[in-house]
Formats: structure tokens, C-alpha cells, sequence
């Protein structure tokens, strides 16, 4: 599209990476069953560096952080390169896991969304 848009074949067609990655971005809830783009406060978010072929992680937490009333679980720097684990908590819902492919570059949109508990739990969960 963008040589028969511009007539030229593009200098580039993949994402040129940076040398820091820093990423940031809001965990946002639900509300009745229905997702918000809310932000949630009081979440706790860990990001662990993972093992590309396996996914088990690769020592401690690299970053941990309670979510203020805005919602924001960074910055964080990452590495080029690295895999990572995201964990989220938040009172009332399942506990859930992320794992993504390495960021090329940075971003403030990295935005985390809680799983819901599945009806068939959902009871089970008051009691965790």
C-alpha cells in the first residue's frame, strides 16, 4: 500500500527498536460484568522476565507496584530483547497472567485489564 500510495518502496518496513524501553499504562476494571476503561486503584502489579522458549521466569519480580487512584502501574524499564510475565491483582477479581514478547519500543499504553472470575468459580472465589 505504501508504494502505491507514495510510488516508492518504504526505507523500512520493520520496528525500529530503541536502545531504552520504557513502558507505562493504566489497569483498568470491570464493573458488573461489563469492562470499563475506568482506572482501578489499590492493583498490584508484578512484571517478572521470562524465558523466551519455556516462559518460567528468571528471578524476582523486576518491578512491582500498588496502583494509585489514576490507575498507573509504571513506568518500567525493560529490557530489549526480554520476555515478560505480567501478574495482576485486584481485590475480586482472578488473579491474572500476561506474557508478552519483547517491547521494541517504548509506550505509555500498556494498559492491564483484570480477568473476570468464571461463573462456574465466581462463588468459590469469596472464599479465597
Amino acid at each position: 500500500m505504501y508504494r502505491f500510495i507514495t510510488g516508492r518502496v518504504p526505507a523500512r518496513v520493520d520496528i525500529a527498536p530503541e536502545v531504552e524501553v520504557v513502558i507505562n499504562g493504566k489497569v483498568n476494571g470491570m464493573q458488573g460484568g461489563v469492562q470499563t476503561n475506568l482506572p482501578v486503584a489499590g492493583a498490584k502489579v508484578e512484571i517478572y522476565e521470562v524465558a523466551a522458549t519455556t516462559g518460567a521466569r528468571v528471578g524476582a519480580a523486576a518491578h512491582a507496584k500498588a496502583t494509585g487512584a489514576d490507575g498507573l502501574w509504571g513506568p518500567f524499564r525493560a529490557k530489549p530483547g526480554a520476555y515478560y510475565e505480567f501478574v495482576i491483582q485486584v481485590p475480586g477479581h482472578a488473579i491474572t497472567h500476561i506474557y508478552r514478547s519483547p517491547f521494541p519500543r517504548s509506550s505509555d499504553i500498556v494498559h492491564l485489564r483484570p480477568r473476570a472470575w468464571p461463573k462456574a468459580t465466581k462463588a468459590q472465589a469469596a472464599w479465597s
